[in-house]
């Protein structure tokens, strides 16, 4: 398993709207030496918990099944995405893994909880009525809600129940007349713009590193009841897939799972502002290190 330090810090800008909706900058970006994201295949992944702690506001979003966001994954039962911002439709959420399941293993979108399957119709009609026509890229939250009782930086032996958890995941545009897949984006380890399911990502539950001016930035994303991570691919422009009857497909993996109950949303209050192509030689830079950096450790 590889291991990588990532993360460092988001620029925010806001875009006019009813409520606050918070922009994701260009993910090249750069702070005290690290990178703002680091990418996992086709995905970029942000910590809002490092953001926070550099006195930015917008990632303290309690990461709870209610308000605006479409919840695709939590162990709360009997939640309801009938509807979302009081007119859309989706498929109730996965059910997460719960104590002494150690792992899980479903998709969102098939149409195997009640209101599904989910159209990309309808999805993109979600993400013009939350941040206007022209975003057609949704922004993937995932909070995290293992306890353990380890720290991986402390070079203790970690204990029985670890704090890290490790996922995989593929997302699709679906025809279901064909039964096949038309697009695919994978988030997983190896950054080769195809789907490798058994190349898991390691989410840690801790996260420190040095930046360049010598500070040393943490952040702990157990059981905070908070956002831990924002993810979305550059290249998931949904609208390409309109007007066809496709669905919207999210195969999700985990394991070492300890207490379970990790919950996910597509964000109501996160967008990438624009469509954004990244070019190869920002991946590979931001892919083998920044600046200098040495790459110790991969956090989702």
């Amino acid at each position: 398993m590889k291991k990588l330090i990532i993360i460092g810090f988001i620029m925010l800008s806001f875009v006019p709207a009813a409520f606050a909706v918070t922009v994701l900058p260009d993910p090249s970006t750069t702070y005290d030496g690290l990178p703002v994201a680091l990418p996992y295949d086709q995905f970029f992944s942000y910590s809002t918990k490092l953001l926070t702690q550099f006195g930015y506001s917008g990632f303290t979003n309690a990461a709870g099944v209610g308000g605006l966001d479409v919840v695709l994954l939590t162990q709360a039962g009997g939640i309801d995405n009938d509807p979302v911002n009081g007119s859309f439709v989706f498929e109730d959420p996965q059910p997460s893994a719960t104590g002494g399941t150690d792992t899980l293993s479903g998709t969102w979108g098939a149409g195997n909880e009640a209101h599904g399957p989910v159209l990309v119709d309808n999805l993109v009609g979600y993400l013009h009525n939350q941040f206007g026509p022209t975003n057609n890229i949704p922004v993937f939250t995932f909070d995290i809600v293992e306890p353990g009782n380890g720290d991986p930086f402390s070079g203790i032996p970690i204990p029985p129940s670890p704090i890290d958890l490790q996922m995989v995941a593929k997302f699709s545009v679906y025809d279901p007349v064909t039964k096949t897949d038309k697009a695919i984006w994978s988030l997983d380890g190896i950054n080769n713009g195809s789907w490798d399911p058994n190349d898991f990502i390691t989410v840690h539950g801790k996260l420190s590193f040095q930046g360049l001016s010598g500070t040393v930035y943490t952040a702990d994303n157990t059981g905070s009841g908070k956002y831990d991570f924002l993810v979305y691919a550059p290249t998931m422009d949904l609208s390409q897939y309109t007007g066809k009857g496709y669905e919207f497909h999210i195969n999700t993996q985990m394991k070492l799972l300890d207490g379970g109950g990790e919950e996910s949303f597509i964000s109501g209050a996160f967008t990438t502002g624009r469509t954004v192509t990244p070019e190869p030689a920002t991946v590979l830079l931001l892919g083998t290190g920044l600046l200098g950096l040495v790459i110790r450790r991969r956090l989702f």
